[in-house]
C-alpha cells in the first residue's frame, strides 16, 4: 500500500510540473543556482545607462571666464587711458599741418592694423607669449600715431579724443557691470552695459564741444562711429570667438581686446566705403541711367 500512495504522490507532482509555465520553471532554476532576478536587473541598468550618458555630446564650456572677461576689459582700459592722457599732454602743442606727422601716423596706424590681424588671425602667436611683446608695440605705435594726427589740427585732436572717451568709459562700464554680476556676462548684456556708459559719455561730449552746430553734428557722427568700433569689438572678440570651432578648448589672451580694437578700425571704415560705394551705385542705376528708347 505505501508503495500505490508512493507512486501516486510522484504521478501528481509530475503532472504539476507539467501545468507550470516554463519561464515560471526557469525562474525557479535559476532561483535555485543563486542567482536573483533583481541583481540581473541591476547588472545590466549601469551599462545601459553607460551607453546613455556616452552617446551624449558634453556641452561646451565657455573659455571666458568672469574674471578673464573683467582682466581682459582692464588691459583695453589701460590701453585707450594712456593713450587719452597723452594725447592731452602732447597733442596740443605745435599744432601745425605737415606731411612728416601724416607719414608717421599713416605708418604707425597701418603697421598697427598689420600687427593686430597677425595676432587675431595666427593663434599660435598667442601660444609663444609673442602676443605681449607685440601688444607694447601696438601700445608705442598708438600713442606716436595718434599724437602725430591730433597736431595736424585741432579738429582732429578734438574728433580723436570723442572716440577714446568713448573706449574709457565703454570699459569702465563693462568692467563695473561685471563686478556686480555673479556668474560670466554675456555678450548681449556686455554691449548693453557698455551702450549705457557711452550715451552718458556722448551727452557730455556734445555739450563739452559746442563750438558750432556743424562741428556738434561732426563730433556725433564720430560718436557712431567708436559706437560701432567698440560693439563690433566686443562681437569679435567674445562672441565670434566661442563660435569658432578652432577656439573651443583654448583661452584668450588678456591682451586680445587691444589687437581686435585695432582691427575693427580698418573693418568699420571698410563696411563704411561700402555702404556708400553701393548708395552710389542704386543712386546711379536708378537716377542716372536713361532707359533705352522704344523703337518706332
Amino acid at each position: 500500500m505505501n508503495f500505490m500512495m508512493k507512486a501516486g504522490m510522484n504521478q501528481m507532482k509530475d503532472q504539476a510540473k507539467a501545468l507550470i509555465p516554463d519561464e515560471m520553471q526557469d525562474k525557479k532554476d535559476t532561483n535555485k543556482d543563486g542567482k536573483n532576478e533583481e541583481g540581473e536587473k541591476s547588472n545590466l541598468e549601469p551599462s545601459e545607462k553607460g551607453q546613455q550618458i556616452s552617446n551624449k555630446k558634453p556641452k561646451k564650456k565657455n573659455p571666458i571666464t568672469k574674471g578673464l572677461a573683467i582682466r581682459m576689459y582692464s588691459i583695453l582700459l589701460f590701453h585707450t587711458l594712456v593713450v587719452t592722457i597723452l594725447l592731452f599732454a602732447f597733442g596740443k602743442k605745435n599744432v601745425k599741418f605737415s606731411f612728416i606727422k601724416l607719414i608717421i601716423f599713416l605708418a604707425c596706424f597701418f603697421g598697427s592694423v598689420l600687427l593686430s590681424l597677425a595676432v587675431t588671425n595666427y593663434k599660435f602667436i598667442s601660444k609663444l607669449f609673442l602676443n605681449y611683446l607685440i601688444y607694447l608695440i601696438i601700445l608705442g605705435a598708438n600713442v606716436i600715431g595718434f599724437v602725430c594726427c591730433v597736431r595736424l589740427d585741432e579738429d582732429l585732436f578734438k574728433l580723436v579724443n570723442t572716440l577714446f572717451m568713448i573706449f574709457n568709459t565703454g570699459s569702465l562700464t563693462i568692467i563695473l557691470f561685471s563686478t556686480l554680476v555673479k556668474d560670466t556676462p554675456s555678450t548681449f548684456w556686455l554691449m548693453c552695459s557698455s551702450s549705457g556708459g557711452i550715451i552718458i559719455a556722448v551727452i557730455v561730449l556734445a555739450k563739452v564741444y559746442n563750438d558750432s552746430k556743424i562741428f556738434r553734428w561732426i563730433v556725433l557722427l564720430f560718436c557712431g562711429i567708436g559706437i560701432a568700433i567698440y560693439q563690433s569689438m566686443n562681437y569679435n572678440a567674445i562672441d565670434a570667438y566661442k563660435k569658432n570651432n578652432k577656439n573651443e578648448t583654448s583661452v584668450p589672451s588678456m591682451v586680445s581686446l587691444p589687437f581686435e580694437l585695432n582691427v575693427c578700425f580698418v573693418k568699420i571704415f571698410w563696411y563704411v566705403i561700402k555702404i556708400i560705394a553701393y548708395l552710389c551705385s542704386m543712386c546711379y542705376a536708378c537716377c542716372c541711367v536713361k532707359a533705352p528708347r522704344r523703337k518706332k
